[in-house]
């Protein structure tokens, strides 16, 4: 463990934060989320983001999400939706769902769903809010233009996209408090 007023967390690592000119002063590891290194109840915040629909047991891992939190801990969690507009518009323009072939495991569920799930697994919910990807413009590190059609509609579905057919949710959580 780390002493007292230091930062800690689970941090896996990528492009980002392995730039020394962007990294937080954090103490970093590599774990597994469904089995968290850490004794119960030691932590103010915990973030999730993306990942827990990755697990082989996304329950297990809610809960031990849910497990590391104090009493009064608050949670950020964000998790994909089924019912997104991008995906009625998929099915709208081709006839079938938009395929994302770089995931080995990545489970779906509408707002309902996760919130049944988090719910079942300690979370209480005090918020949900809608994610939807901001347009890019241009391929990354050039000045070469994208889909000008993709942009606009990325554009309009991020402006204008009700929260039940965002792409990803916001799960802002406390723990449930036991009777």
């Amino acid at each position: 463990m780390t002493n007292a007023g230091q930062l800690k967390g689970i941090i896996f690592y990528n492009k980002y934060s392995e730039d020394p000119e962007t990294a937080m002063d954090v103490f970093k590891m590599l774990a597994d989320g469904q089995r968290v290194p850490f004794e119960d109840c030691v932590f103010d915040y915990v973030t999730c983001l993306g990942s827990i629909e990755h697990y082989l047991d996304p329950e297990l891992g809610m809960r031990e999400i849910c497990r590391v939190g104090k009493s009064g801990a608050k949670f950020c969690i964000i998790l994909p939706n089924s019912l997104s507009l991008d995906v009625f518009i998929s099915v709208l323009m081709t006839g079938k769902q938009p395929k994302e072939d770089f995931q080995i495991i990545e489970r779906t569920a509408a707002k309902a769903e996760w919130i049944e799930l988090l719910k079942k697994n300690g979370f209480k919910i005090k918020a949900v809010y809608g994610s939807n990807l901001w347009p890019e413009l241009f391929q990354e590190g050039t000045l070469k233009m994208k889909s000008l059609g993709k942009y606009f509609k990325r554009l309009l579905i991020k402006k204008l996209c009700p929260v039940n057919l965002s792409r990803e949710f916001v799960f802002i959580c406390t723990k449930k408090e036991h009777v």
